[in-house]
């Protein structure tokens, strides 16, 4: 099960990757990850690799920024 921080994080790729008209495989092809591990990820099956959360993000044409509290 996956953490709140990546659970808003995933929810926040998942709203943009759909705003965009961008379907899982698309975005899976486009990031070099499976469709099937996507669709994990947005349903908080896994807790993804910062990595991945990356690739995605840029994928989306999007940078994941830390920002202080």
């Amino acid at each position: 099960m996956i953490n709140a921080q990546s659970d808003t994080l995933t929810t926040e790729l998942k709203k943009a990757r759909t705003s965009k008209r961008v379907s899982q495989s698309a975005l899976g092809e486009m990031a070099g990850i499976p469709q099937s591990h996507l669709s994990r990820i947005e349903s908080a099956k896994v807790d993804p690799q910062l990595s991945t959360m990356v690739e995605l993000a840029r994928a989306l044409e999007l940078e994941l920024v830390l920002v202080p509290r």
